[in-house]
């Protein structure tokens, strides 16, 4: 999941939008043109994948393997796109992965090319997936690997879904059962198809009977899909039609609450958001449950945009202390050291930042190149300091 869950025109959602946002951005001078990564010029031409040439010879090879393709857009001046060239796609094991069933082509998006218009890549890093003719099977966006791990697993289920739709999709079209639609509905999700996704589910919805079980759990499939499309008026419907049919305790009822107030926030109503999402936190609070972790973030978030960051950033931290093994805690950490420097503490924000990055060690990851993004923020606003005789602000400051 690679667009941001934050999208507002206040400054406190802005600041959280860097969380999830920093790993696609391309590195910048400070006159905001882009700076490649040194590291990146002295890339190695041989890695763990065997990426073709060119477009054309990739398609004539997976033709003649019975294999699909894999095509990879990036740049030498994007961050995440030089992370996954040093580090994921030179490693023996994902090379084995991908070579095994897909022919690659790597595409740098600063040279024109047919391919960009071709799949309609807009954002980098994105993997698109077709088959050996060249029909596309999915295109994922912003996609960022923090481990070998990460990257053969994604590519293991993606490929299972790329060899099930067909099967379901028969089997769907041949007046299948709504199961089957459900089904084909997580496949297409799978495969960055939610548009066709919610084309599915609304027939689903439409077979099933008045009181059937399995209503509130489609109007959440349905929510899910509408969101990844950023439709968030449509998603924030259906998780409310969830709502109004789940018991409010228990996990089912808490996610369709929780992506409920967190539509609100994308549809700009601060207020509604919190009046659901400050008893849910409440109640999973009570609870003691890690569950509160992933409703922390969304939660902070209204309080921010209802005028008390102060509070938000409490909230987050006293959440990541609670559960220091919780669901992303350390994004948590990151997003509060993003607060701070939002309310003028320099100095805490400085040092949770360093915290943050010495806790990830040699690990790429999301919070820690949010970290660093808050480290260059610091120094550029110690420097403006320095030149107006004025001293950083710190917690003990008044």
């Amino acid at each position: 999941m690679h667009f941001s869950r934050i999208q507002s025109i206040t400054m406190f959602g802005l600041l959280l939008a860097t969380l999830v946002y920093a790993p696609g951005l391309c590195a910048q001078d400070k006159d905001g043109d882009p700076k490649p990564d040194e590291k990146a010029e002295a890339e190695a031409e041989v890695s763990g994948i065997d990426f073709q040439k060119n477009y054309e010879q990739t398609k004539a090879k997976a033709q003649a393997e019975e294999k699909r393709i894999m095509l990879v857009f990036g740049s030498r001046y994007c961050q995440p796109c030089q992370h996954h060239a040093e580090s994921i796609w030179s490693n023996a094991d994902v090379g084995e992965s991908v070579n095994s069933r897909l022919v690659a082509l790597k595409v740098d998006v600063d040279v024109r090319n047919e391919e960009l218009e071709k799949f309609k890549v807009t954002v980098i890093p994105t993997v698109v997936l077709a088959e050996a003719n060249g029909t596309m099977i999915g295109r994922f966006e912003g996609v960022v690997f923090f481990s070998t791990e990460e990257a053969t697993t994604w590519f293991d289920k993606k490929l299972k879904a790329a060899d099930e739709i067909k099967d379901l999709e028969d089997a769907w079209f041949d007046d299948g059962p709504a199961q089957v639609g459900i089904d084909l509905a997580a496949v297409q999700m799978e495969l960055a198809q939610p548009a066709n996704a919610v084309a599915t589910l609304e027939i689903v919805a439409d077979m099933l009977e008045e009181g059937d079980a399995k209503i509130p759990s489609v109007q959440v499939l349905i929510g899910e899909a509408n969101y990844e499309q950023r439709k968030f008026k449509e998603a924030a419907a259906n998780f409310k039609a969830a709502v109004d049919l789940l018991p409010k305790k228990g996990k089912e009822g808490w996610k369709a609450r929780h992506m409920y107030g967190e539509c609100l926030i994308y549809t700009e109503d601060a207020r509604g958001a919190f009046n659901v999402l400050d008893p849910l936190f409440q109640e999973i609070k009570a609870e003691n449950d890690t569950y509160l972790c992933e409703v922390a973030w969304a939660y902070g978030t209204s309080l921010g945009q209802t005028g008390d960051p102060a509070k938000a950033r409490r909230v987050l931290i006293e959440t990541a202390d609670a559960f220091p093994d919780g669901k992303e805690v350390d994004q948590l950490r990151a997003v509060a050291a993003i607060i701070a420097l939002q309310l003028g503490d320099i100095e805490s924000a400085k040092k949770e930042a360093k915290e943050i990055i010495e806790a990830a060690g040699d690990a790429v990851t999301p919070a820690k190149m949010t970290a660093q993004n808050v480290l260059d923020m610091v120094a550029d606003a110690e420097k403006e300091a320095e030149g107006e005789g004025e001293k950083p602000k710190g917690e003990g400051d008044k």
